[in-house]
């Protein structure tokens, strides 16, 4: 989704949206005088996402919006009372779960880190959140495979809804609202891919739907030739994609391009911008996708922050941006709330409460959401655009 970049002054905005977002309960640090200012300590957020690779389009808008929600708490008179300045700790972790294990090590070898916003695939969170766990480091993700919190670890809190909500929405999507019977479902044999092709095949074949196939890929394929010539065989009124945007895109392409005119259905994953761009405008028209929350100019404080973040950043926020930045919200708020005490941090952040950009966040007693929300969203003249 497309927003447009505001060229007007934003500085009214940053401050009324950076005010709303304290929780109001930060707990002043000693002072050696009533009253006086405290001496401020350093503080590090962690950060854990690709930077690079496949799904760097999603790690690199996280980060910018981590860097901006840590600008305005330290401009605030919250973290000013609690004599905190925060630091970003990123890592690149390449959407690797090998790397994120290394990553997560790192971050906690690191002992002024106090929390960790990430990571985004959930290949990568499953595995770090033990090691954060051992460590008594505060996590929170949108990573949306729902064995993550179903660990029942306390560190781990998710800020998004989880993929058995939104292959339940696309399963009842195809069949019920599309009406469409017969579908080949594709994943990318990640723990996000296979998590989100299972759910989607209950859903849909509990509402009178078959699948006509189920084939496996991996996470880097880029020629999808014989598994396309397997489909046409096959016939299949659709294809749903669970796994990354690359592949996703082209797939939607090859598919196309080979005769099956097809639309193809997929995840959060291939909801971006890039979809369109690398499957190529006529082969993408008509694709689906499915979102974790709402679109961003329906988020409760999307307006602002879309207009801080262009402005700021000269580019527009990529689809977690705004998840990432309320993560970043809720673990600066439990630190200064807490103190800087990783376990007493665990404990405040898994008892918060954010009125933030996307909405009111609560968690649930595994770490999940209370709030679980999916959009479903087409491409039609060459942008995706909210199917209502």
């Amino acid at each position: 989704m497309q927003y447009a970049i505001r060229k007007f002054a934003v500085v009214a905005a940053v401050v009324a949206l950076g005010a709303t977002m304290m929780t109001g309960c930060s707990k002043p640090a000693a002072t050696t005088e009533p009253g006086a200012p405290a001496e401020a300590k350093a503080v590090k957020v962690g950060f854990a996402a690709p930077l690079t690779g496949d799904n760097a389009i999603y790690g690199q808008g996280m980060k910018r919006a981590v860097e901006l929600a840590i600008e305005e708490v330290n401009a605030s008179e919250a973290a000013k009372t609690a004599g905190m300045t925060f630091e970003l700790r990123a890592e690149d972790d390449m959407g690797d779960p090998k790397q994120a294990v290394n990553v997560a090590n790192l971050l906690v070898s690191d002992t002024s880190v106090v929390g960790i916003v990430g990571h985004f695939n959930s290949g990568c969170s499953i595995p770090a959140s033990p090691v954060y766990n051992r460590a008594k480091l505060a996590m929170v993700t949108v990573s949306s495979n729902p064995a993550l919190t179903a660990a029942g670890l306390p560190n781990v809190n998710r800020v998004v809804a989880k993929d058995d909500a939104q292959g339940a929405a696309a399963g009842e999507l195809v069949a019920t609202k599309l009406g469409l019977k017969n579908v080949a479902v594709i994943d990318d044999s990640t723990p996000y891919g296979q998590g989100l092709a299972e759910q989607f095949v209950k859903a849909f074949t509990a509402a009178g739907g078959t699948v006509v196939m189920e084939e496996h890929v991996q996470a880097n394929d880029v020629d999808f030739g014989a598994i396309v010539t397997r489909m046409k065989g096959k016939k299949p009124e659709a294809i749903y994609y669970a796994g990354g945007l690359n592949q996703g895109a082209l797939l939607s392409k090859q598919s196309k391009e080979a005769g099956l005119k097809v639309p193809l259905i997929g995840g959060d994953m291939i909801y971006a911008a890039d979809f369109v761009k690398i499957a190529g405008k006529a082969n993408a028209e008509g694709d689906i996708a499915t979102a974790l929350g709402l679109p961003l100019d329906q988020q409760p404080k999307g307006a602002e922050f879309t207009e801080k973040y262009t402005a700021k950043f000269g580019e527009e926020p990529q689809a977690y941006d705004s998840y990432a930045y309320d993560a970043a919200w809720l673990v600066m708020n439990a630190a200064m709330d807490a103190g800087a005490d990783r376990a007493a941090v665990v404990a405040a952040v898994r008892g918060s409460m954010l009125d933030g950009v996307t909405g009111q966040i609560a968690f649930d007693a595994n770490g999940d959401n209370k709030q679980q929300i999916i959009s479903q969203y087409q491409v039609t003249d060459g942008e995706w655009k909210q199917l209502k």
